[in-house]
């Protein structure tokens, strides 16, 4: 579950057998569920009992390669990725459907399926510039809430180094001649103004380019963390939050909540 995507059939397999579990049965044996099962995977603040979903925990890790990915450009694999994929590993364009089989190509399919489900876990991943080496001037979201190519687009256009990093494009500097002509007026000007008011005060640091992780005050990724975020998503019991004694056995407390 650490590396391969594991299919949708698979996994309510296996959602199966720990309901049948929780609920006392053998794997071939129906008894009645009182509760449904989702509703004992969502977390207590949601009602639920915490137990949460492999759905969630299989893709929590499996977006780990991707933070890894980005920490760790040197490695063999990262560099292996990039050479097949591209500089940013075929995850910042994707595609609605993907052929294919093997670890990358899962987390990919990872991305797309949250994606289908309404929201994208990359966006919880702000870049943090350091040195800006790693970092896509252009097509990186790194400064605002979009890419400087969907925000400058006019200057994208007549801008000849489109693929810089953000540290390659400081170092060739913001004269005209780095365009492959003057910006003529208009929308034009407005925006190589405005761009150029934006990047004079930015002030590189020693430190490589990082990801944040916005759900988290200590900033760093954690599958936790992730795993509760994706949960929290999909998954509510509705109920009000779940209270819980911690003076009286378990088993007594998941009665109380099946009552309730």
């Amino acid at each position: 579950m650490s590396i391969f995507l594991v299919p949708m059939s698979v996994l309510t397999s296996l959602e199966a057998m720990r309901a049948k579990f929780f609920s006392g049965a053998d794997v071939d044996e129906r008894r009645m569920h009182w509760v449904r099962w989702d509703r004992v995977l969502a977390s207590r603040e949601e009602g639920g009992l915490g137990v949460g979903s492999l759905f969630s925990f299989n893709r929590a890790m499996m977006f780990r390669w991707w933070w890894r990915f980005y920490h760790s450009p040197n490695l063999s694999w990262a560099r292996l990725v990039r050479s097949l994929y591209g500089p940013d590993g075929g995850c910042r364009s994707l595609p609605s459907r993907i052929v294919g089989t093997g670890p990358w190509i899962g987390v990919m399919r990872m991305f797309i399926q949250l994606r289908d489900r309404g929201f994208d876990i990359r966006s919880l991943c702000p870049i943090r510039v350091g040195d800006g080496s790693y970092t896509s001037f252009w097509h990186d979201v790194w400064m605002g809430e979009a890419s400087l190519a969907t925000t400058f687009h006019r200057v994208f256009a007549l801008d000849t180094f489109r693929n810089a990093t953000v540290k390659n494009r400081m170092d060739v500097g913001w004269e005209t001649d780095t365009l492959r002509r003057s910006p003529r007026g208009g929308v034009e000007k407005e925006q190589w103004d405005e761009i150029l008011s934006l990047i004079q005060d930015l002030q590189l640091q020693s430190i490589p380019d990082r990801l944040g992780w916005t759900i988290d005050v200590s900033d760093n990724f954690s599958v936790a963390s992730a795993r509760r975020f994706i949960d929290g998503s999909l998954l509510y019991a509705g109920c009000g939050e779940t209270r819980w004694n911690s003076w009286v056995p378990n088993k007594l407390n998941v009665l109380l909540w099946r009552i309730r």
